[in-house]
């Protein structure tokens, strides 16, 4: 799944470029996919409003495809996950430099 996040949101990105180029507004939901947390929330963003209400639906009219909630599920869990890992990384290297700087370490 991650896989094809990351693809969806190059082609996101180069439709934000090709957008900007043209002077036509950016599609919000298109622009700031710079980080790994952009790409997450972007994710589940598309996963809550798009992906969920679609598999609810096509479940409550064809029971026997359950399974296709229980993968929607962990598909989002692991988004969740990788978006929470990478806003954690990135406050750990925050922190660091923060102490390397009050360590004198970082030239000003």
């Amino acid at each position: 799944a991650k896989t094809w996040g990351f693809r969806i949101i190059q082609e996101f990105k180069q439709q934000a470029e090709c957008e900007a180029r043209l002077g036509l507004p950016v599609s919000p939901v298109m622009a700031n996919l710079e980080t790994d947390g952009d790409v997450a929330k972007a994710q589940l963003g598309f996963i809550d409003y798009v992906v969920h209400p679609l598999v609810a639906a096509t479940v409550d009219l064809l029971p026997e495809l359950k399974q296709l909630e229980t993968n929607l599920k962990r598909n989002r869990a692991a988004w969740e996950t990788f978006g929470a890992d990478t806003e954690a990384a990135a406050e750990n290297v925050a922190d660091a430099a923060d102490e390397q700087e009050s360590d004198g370490l970082v030239p000003e």
